[in-house]
């Protein structure tokens, strides 16, 4: 190829026709069609087009502040994630592509399998035992009701489907918890210097991360980091953080991520609601030294390309 123009369409519909009509080639990982989108036009202009997969790798979750009230008592984190239908996400979103909301990508090395998180208590269905533990968490907290913890403001930022993904959370805090949630829509700058800044009450946002190993998610996500807007500071967790870091042996490391995990279980300032599982649509015309296209593995790779042609 000549060149590669990376051209920027925020209309679904303009999108969609302009890869019908052949004038795009490919998609980024990330992109504002959504999954039925993507199937709808993989179906379509099969012989032309082919839909690649990643592995699921970027998590999408509410979080709370925990430097401010009420948020400095995670159980009340707990009793909002408990009460949180992530089966009616997984309905609503990804079209049963995506993963189940939980502190660590389902299915990788170092996390729990899907078919065990949907025993765990926040999974079940019908949703009646979750919102009862729910109640009696926000009970023993010493919100009797949960309308005492008064109106809280989700900060969400205008991109992708997060004013949807809000919509219906705040809608299920309603109706499981009787909890007034209130969206405060903004542009993605705004957003995020909000959460850097520390003035906010709760966030909606998520984390695709870069390399398929814990020291990069983990890390970012509930270490000392930039990413971790909850303030969120758990020394246990920290020094096991630093344990899995230095350690060679395999086992061990996923020993100790392990234990990691079921503390994120209890006490994590993430209400998690599921881990997207990325794609790209790509022309059949365009190759690469290997043959077809090869999709990476994470969605921070996405813009590399080399050895790329056009076949005429």
């Amino acid at each position: 190829m000549d060149e590669l123009n990376v051209i920027v369409i925020t209309d679904q519909g303009t999108a969609g026709s302009a890869i019908r009509a052949g004038q795009i080639h490919a998609t980024t990982a990330v992109s504002g069609l959504q999954v039925e989108d993507m199937l709808k036009l993989a179906d379509n202009l099969k012989g032309q087009y082919t839909l690649y997969w990643q592995p699921v790798n970027n998590v999408e979750h509410f979080f709370a502040n925990t430097e401010r009230d009420p948020w400095k008592d995670t159980s009340i984190i707990k009793a909002l994630r408990r009460a949180t239908d992530l089966r009616e996400m997984q309905k609503a979103f990804g079209n049963g592509y995506y993963g189940y909301g939980a502190p660590f990508p389902p299915d990788a090395w170092y996390a729990s399998k899907t078919e065990d998180l949907l025993k765990l208590p926040g999974f079940n269905e019908p949703k009646e035992p979750d919102i009862e533990e729910a109640l009696a968490t926000l009970k023993a907290a010493g919100y009797d009701h949960p309308s005492k913890l008064g109106k809280r403001v989700l900060t969400v930022p205008i991109v992708l489907y997060w004013p949807d993904v809000a919509q219906l959370w705040a809608a299920q805090m309603r109706r499981n918890l009787g909890i007034e949630i209130e969206l405060k829509l903004v542009d993605v700058p705004t957003a995020v210097t909000t959460w850097v800044s520390g003035e906010f009450d709760m966030g909606s946002w998520g984390y695709g991360y870069n390399i398929t190993d814990p020291d990069d998610y983990v890390n970012a996500i509930y270490g000392p980091g930039s990413r971790n807007y909850t303030r969120w500071k758990k020394p246990e967790f920290l020094e096991m953080l630093q344990v899995q870091l230095s350690e060679l042996d395999k086992a061990k490391r996923l020993e100790t991520l392990r234990k990691m995990e079921n503390m994120l279980f209890e006490e994590s300032p993430y209400i998690e609601l599921f881990w997207a599982k990325r794609n790209y649509i790509v022309s059949d015309k365009l190759r690469t030294e290997a043959g077809a296209f090869v999709p990476a593995e994470t969605i921070q790779t996405a813009l590399k390309w080399e050895h790329v042609w056009l076949q005429s």
